[in-house]
C-alpha cells in the first residue's frame, strides 16, 4: 500500500498491482481458513433475527443481475410472497454468495434461477443451474472441505475447497440443511432448508 502511492514506472506499478492483488487473496484464503476452522470448533453462535427472505432475494437478484448479463446468462428469480425465518442475516449471506458465486462460475450457457418455496414448516431456497453439472460419485463430497471436482492439481487460483463446507456446516448450525441434486451436461440444483417463522419472532 505504501509503495502504491509513490511514483513508479509503468512496468513497477503492474508489478505492484499483480502484488496486492495476490495479497487480498491471500487474506480471503486465510479469513475462508479461520471461519472454517471456528465453524469446526463450534464457536459460532449465530445471532438469529428474523429475516425477511423476499426482500432479501430480491435485493441480491438486483445485485448479481449485472455480472450474469455479462455472462450473457439468464438470471431469474422466483417467489413473490412474505416469508421469514429465523437466521443470522450475515451467515445467510454468505451462504447465498457461495451458492450464487460457484452457478455463475460453472454456468457457460442458459442461465440460474433462485427460488423460493414453503415446505411444511419451513422454507427451501433453491439454486438451479444449467452448467456443467456434477458427476453422480461427486455430489456428496463436495460438501468435504478441501474437496474440489475440477482441481486434481489444486490450483489455488480456483479456491481452497472450502465454499460448499461452509454452506453445509452454517445450514446446520441454524437448524437447517443442505443439498444438491445434479445431472452431467444438464446442471444443478443447490437446496436450503430453514425453518420458517414470523416477522416478530425471537431466538430462543
Amino acid at each position: 500500500g505504501a509503495l502504491m502511492r509513490r511514483e513508479h514506472s509503468p512496468e513497477t506499478t503492474e508489478i505492484l498491482s499483480h502484488l496486492n492483488t495476490a495479497v487480498d487473496n491471500l487474506a480471503s484464503q486465510m479469513g475462508t481458513l479461520l471461519d472454517m476452522s471456528k465453524l469446526d470448533a463450534g464457536l459460532v453462535e449465530p445471532n438469529l433475527v428474523p429475516l425477511d427472505l423476499q426482500a432479501y432475494l430480491q435485493q441480491l437478484y438486483i445485485e448479481f443481475q449485472p455480472e450474469a448479463r455479462q455472462r450473457q446468462l439468464n438470471l431469474e428469480l422466483v417467489g413473490n410472497q412474505p416469508a421469514f425465518v429465523l437466521t443470522d442475516s450475515e451467515h445467510f449471506d454468505r451462504i447465498m454468495r457461495n451458492l450464487l458465486s460457484n452457478a455463475l462460475r460453472y454456468t457457460h450457457k442458459g442461465g440460474i434461477r433462485i427460488e423460493l418455496a414453503p415446505t411444511r414448516d419451513d422454507w427451501t431456497i433453491t439454486v438451479r443451474d444449467t452448467g456443467q453439472g456434477i458427476p453422480e460419485k461427486e455430489q456428496q463430497r463436495i460438501f468435504e472441505e478441501f474437496y474440489q471436482v475440477d482441481n486434481p492439481h489444486r490450483d489455488r487460483k480456483q479456491g481452497l475447497g472450502l465454499g460448499l463446507a461452509i454452506v453445509k456446516h452454517i445450514a446446520q448450525a441454524h437448524g437447517g440443511e443442505a443439498t444438491v441434486t445434479s445431472s452431467l451436461g444438464e446442471g444443478s440444483t443447490f437446496t436450503i432448508v430453514l425453518p420458517a417463522t414470523s416477522a416478530d419472532a425471537t431466538a430462543s
